[in-house]
């Protein structure tokens, strides 16, 4: 079809089709792509590999609010950056399933970046950070899934700093300001942080959706008004990388896992974690789908975290 280094890199699904004389066959492979020789050994310093980490999201990422938001740490806003925030838009304004997963990347993007994206496109965000619908108990009809754990996270975190972040507009679906709203995510949040210092995960030891947990445990450990919740996200962020540690062999995650899928179980080089191995340990590959690489990264290079 093509030299795999032309196609994108990750879990790919190839549909082959073959016919004669009216008789057809299809079948579809699935098929992982590891752009390995382009990347080579990662550097052998852990401030070059954060550099690396930044660079390969804003370079050759899916293009997204993570993308997006490793581009402004880089210095890189302007009008390709904002096509790539106000592409993204449309899900979060519609409350599509996993609006959540774009909508925390967003945040960071308008709180530390908002002077580099267009004044209309970031009016535009605020407006949907104000429309979104934050949780189930919020007038909606949606298929937004409220009830896993990483989702959970993610929509408590949002309500939490999109409140703080305009804290005196009003948010349309729960009719709170978001002074008020930022408060109900406040006592979500810490409901979660408890659940997890209790029990852990749930979805434990898992590819897909370790990086979603960090996504949350990230910007609240960036980001977060209250000490506590940095402090207490900043453990909860240094427990799940222990987890990996102690699970990833060269990078790549094994033993049992809590939920997984197909293209996450034989994918293992160009996982998320497997990126995330490689900026903290040096052993590992970069994929083009990600969900906290950036957010990390920025954690180590400006927040302190170790």
């Amino acid at each position: 079809i093509a030299a795999t280094e032309d196609l994108p890199a990750d879990f790919r699904h190839f549909a082959v089709s073959l016919s004669s004389s009216g008789f057809v066959a299809q079948r579809v492979f699935g098929v992982e792509i590891c752009h390995a020789a382009r990347q080579g050994r990662a550097p052998a310093i852990l401030a070059d590999r954060i550099g690396e980490a930044l660079e390969q999201v804003s370079n050759f990422a899916e293009a997204d609010t993570v993308r997006g938001l490793a581009r402004l740490a880089t210095g890189r806003g302007g009008a390709e950056t904002d096509a790539i925030i106000a592409a993204a838009l449309p899900a979060i304004e519609d409350c599509h399933d996993c609006a959540d997963f774009i909508l925390v990347p967003l945040l960071w993007c308008r709180r530390a970046y908002g002077d580099s994206i267009a004044v209309d496109l970031r009016h535009r965000i605020d407006e949907a950070i104000l429309n979104y619908r934050y949780w189930m108990d919020e007038p909606g009809n949606d298929v937004q899934w409220y009830f896993s754990e990483n989702h959970a996270l993610l929509f408590h975190t949002a309500a939490y700093l999109g409140g703080h972040l305009l804290p005196d507009a009003r948010f349309v679906r729960s009719g709170r300001t978001g002074a008020e709203q930022s408060t109900v995510g406040l006592a979500r949040v810490r409901a979660w942080l408890d659940h997890f210092e209790e029990w852990e995960m749930a979805e434990f030891n898992s590819a897909p959706y370790f990086p979603i947990d960090l996504k949350g445990l990230t910007i609240l450990y960036a980001l977060g008004p209250d000490a506590d919740v940095r402090r207490r996200a900043g453990a909860a962020i240094n427990r799940l990388l222990e987890i990996v540690a102690r699970s990833a062999q060269q990078g790549m995650l094994t033993g049992a896992q809590g939920r997984s899928y197909e293209h996450t179980l034989r994918a293992a080089r160009s996982l998320e974690l497997s990126g995330i191995a490689r900026m903290l340990w040096g052993k590992g590959f970069y994929g083009m789908r990600f969900h906290a690489l950036p957010q990390l990264a920025l954690c180590l290079r400006d927040h302190g975290l170790h």
